[in-house]
């Protein structure tokens, strides 16, 4: 196993974890949210170079387009993939950003951390709420965010 797919498979044990912890789906439904989250940040990682909700329409045209989904698996992943985003990642970024760094940057335990760092958000001019990192690259490693239109 590769370390992107320990990396990968780490953030979505967290993910179940958290939505085990806050309760926030029926335990039935919760292995298919984790496979969207999953299918998502495959997905993605082919996509770079998009915002996250730039990416996740892509995401969800791309579904619609499969033979057998239905409208709603297509809302079940979409609020999967904005709990994963907006609450499961936001919550684990307040409580990176509280955690001190560790001194480890030039090894493969420092370059492993800033993989799955979790990203920070900033407003645009026009006040909409813009990821620093963009969702195309796997687990959040920051770049500079595409200029919107």
């Amino acid at each position: 196993m590769t370390k992107v797919d320990e990396a990968l498979e780490s953030v979505l044990e967290g993910y179940a974890s958290f939505l085990r912890e806050r309760m926030l789906a029926p335990l039935r439904h919760q292995p298919y949210l984790v496979r969207w989250v999953q299918e998502f940040l495959l997905f993605a990682e082919q996509h770079r170079g998009y915002t996250f909700e730039q990416t996740l329409e892509l995401f969800l045209a791309a579904l619609g387009e499969r033979v057998g989904i239905t409208p709603w698996q297509i809302q079940q992943a979409a609020d999967a993939l904005r709990i994963y985003r907006y609450q499961y990642r936001a919550d684990a970024s307040r409580a990176e950003e509280a955690r001190p760094t560790p001194t480890t940057a030039g090894t493969d335990e420092g370059q492993l951390h800033r993989l799955v760092r979790r990203p920070k958000s900033v407003t645009s001019p026009v006040g909409v709420m813009h990821s620093i990192c963009i969702s195309g690259s796997l687990f959040g490693v920051c770049r500079s965010p595409r200029p919107t239109q």
